[in-house]
């Protein structure tokens, strides 16, 4: 009974903003356990880790938690659904925990990312940038990194740790900041890179932008193929946190990764491609005046050898209709609800 009168008071006492996210894990859970097919024991299994996580996580980390063989730290919502999927499919998901950080990391402000003054920063600069559909959302977005953190922080010693990261300035900070948070702990850790394991489709000429963008059998198989991949060297660990701790000093909000290291652009870098996309479109269509902000944003990503997300693309094509280059249609809420056209060419300086 004192266990329930415990459980009950913790209720009583979360936030409103905490209560919305642990439902929302809830749910997404339960939506993708439905697309996927799982069983009932393995949906409770998995609710019931996340469920005692969070007891862990409200009240000190001090209740016991189920075993689990290996925690695998991955970066955004894509590639965290798809491992789940590849160890539900193979029925190991009872013996393996997923900490997914959800934020694009190539995107937005990291400095001081690991502290709570610095979440706060990028969600402020990113509330006066993105759109978001609702005021839940806009919360969600925070709580969801802080959480994900705070989960990488309370990893139990000695339990074996697979980052995954492939060559792309997102999930390269995020190998860096995990292991910035992970430089003080007792783990083995090892690096898993899909784009050195990943072999294309021979037929195809398909390159991969991020890890997200593979399938969970490819995921399994890697892997299961490298068991055998050494840890991390002390060396290797303390370099890769030091270079998370000078990161977090920059205070530029884009990131490009080109040989093997991070370059630093300005917010307008991709503008001029924009531009050149809205003229395109028309040149091929001049019979349609305005043009979907979705098919403009659509041929700008996917000419791209860098992974900066279409969030970013959408915020900087309302810059270009708020500083008079292009022309709109409709209400800029979201890109379906909005069309865009280029000025004339007296009116616009960029790309000239």
């Amino acid at each position: 009974m004192e266990k329930y009168i415990k459980l009950k008071k913790l209720v009583r006492e979360l936030p409103e903003d905490e209560v919305r996210s642990f439902l929302y894990h809830v749910f997404m859970r339960l939506e993708m356990a439905e697309e996927h097919s799982m069983n009932k024991e393995q949906s409770f299994e998995y609710l019931l880790r996340f469920y005692q996580d969070f007891l862990r996580f409200k009240e000190g980390q001090t209740l016991p938690v189920l075993p689990f063989h290996a925690v695998h730290i991955c970066f955004g919502d894509s590639i965290g659904g798809s491992l789940y999927a590849a160890f539900n499919e193979t029925g190991s998901i009872r013996q393996q925990k997923i900490i997914t950080v959800p934020a694009l990391l190539s995107v937005g402000p990291v400095w001081n990312l690991h502290e709570e003054s610095g979440i706060g920063n990028r969600q402020e600069w990113i509330e006066e940038r993105f759109l978001f559909e609702n005021d839940e959302d806009r919360e969600m977005e925070k709580h969801r990194l802080i959480e994900a953190l705070a989960e990488i922080n309370s990893i139990p010693e000695k339990t074996p740790v697979w980052i995954w990261a492939g060559e792309n300035a997102h999930e390269q900070a995020g190998l860096r900041l995990s292991l910035y948070l992970l430089k003080d702990k007792n783990h083995s850790i090892r690096h898993l890179n899909p784009n050195k394991l990943f072999q294309p489709i021979k037929e195809g000429n398909f390159e991969l932008l991020h890890s997200g963008e593979l399938i969970p059998e490819k995921l399994i198989r890697m892997y299961e193929n490298n068991q055998t991949l050494p840890p991390l060297t002390d060396e290797e660990r303390r370099n890769y946190a030091t270079e998370w701790a000078e990161l977090a000093k920059s205070t530029g909000s884009l990131r490009l990764w080109s040989n093997g290291e991070f370059q630093f652009a300005e917010e307008d870098c991709y503008d001029a491609l924009l531009l050149e996309a809205a003229e395109k479109l028309h040149a091929e269509d001049p019979q349609t005046l305005f043009h979907k902000s979705a098919r403009v944003i659509g041929e700008v990503f996917g000419s791209l050898d860098q992974y900066i997300g279409d969030s970013f693309l959408e915020y900087r094509l309302r810059q270009l209709i708020y500083t008079g280059h292009l022309e709109i249609k409709g209400v800029p809420q979201a890109m379906r609800l909005y069309s865009v056209r280029r000025r004339e060419r007296r009116a616009s300086r960029i790309g000239q």
